[in-house]
């Protein structure tokens, strides 16, 4: 990363997150696209906290820090491997359920359609109307556990950096880039909406504030205290830089 003082403040985020022998990287995805992303991937010694350029161009350090605090909260609660096995199960659940009902119908229907067994190589046709037919029903269950997740990511970025204001002002940005509606009907949120809407994140950015009330964080735990405090790591903002 070209910026190094930045570099050093997400590489103390990501230490008091828990996330040790890391390595900042900046991709320089401008030359090709406008889109903003960044994430953390990586075990053991091949971990590395990843900013694409353009979101670096595009928010201040506080949003930034708070950015990565929303990655590193899918890093270090396992939202990956989750979103795996709650999609496995989703699957798995979807093949039985297809299971039961093929042989009823298939026998109901077996003088119309001319077979009567789902390994008949006539009734691929069937089976592929089937899997978009479940895939469609399954949507909304999968969208709904993946707006879940984005959720806590949010509240784990918030817990972390305390940036209530940069977080809500880093939607405010995304949404602008990205030509996003704040808050899309019902329809589209439940059968494509993989986040919650920028809408309802600011709302919650603004207002989840559990430490000014003295009430305890729900990952707390898995933070290390700042070097020389019992706090979050200071932001600019705290060291009154603006």
């Amino acid at each position: 990363m070209q910026d190094k003082e930045l570099e050093a403040k997400i590489l103390a985020e990501a230490t008091r997150a828990g996330i040790q022998g890391s390595r900042v990287y900046q991709v320089n995805t401008s030359v090709d696209s406008k889109v903003e992303n960044a994430y953390v991937t990586g075990l053991m010694g091949t971990r590395r906290i990843v900013f694409y350029d353009t979101t670096l161009q595009n928010m201040n350090r506080d949003e930034l820090l708070f950015v990565m605090g929303h990655e590193m909260g899918h890093y270090v609660l396992w939202h990956p491997a989750q979103r795996i096995a709650f999609k496995s199960i989703l699957i798995l659940v979807s093949l039985y359920v297809a299971y039961l009902l093929a042989g009823p119908v298939i026998g109901r229907f077996k003088n119309i359609w001319g077979f009567a067994a789902p390994s008949d190589f006539a009734a691929m046709p069937l089976g592929v109307l089937a899997f978009c037919l479940f895939c469609f029903v399954d949507q909304p269950i999968n969208m709904a556990f993946s707006r879940h997740l984005e959720h806590e990511a949010d509240r784990f970025g918030l817990e972390l950096t305390h940036e209530n204001h940069a977080a809500a002002t880093a939607f405010v940005k995304l949404m602008q880039v990205g030509l996003g509606v704040p808050r899309p009907g019902a329809f589209f949120t439940i059968w494509f909406g993989s986040h919650p809407c920028i809408a309802d994140r600011i709302e919650f950015c603004n207002t989840y504030r559990p430490w000014e009330t003295g009430q305890s964080s729900k990952y707390e735990k898995y933070f290390r205290p700042a070097e020389g405090s019992a706090g979050p790591p200071l932001s600019s903002a705290q060291n009154n830089e603006h």
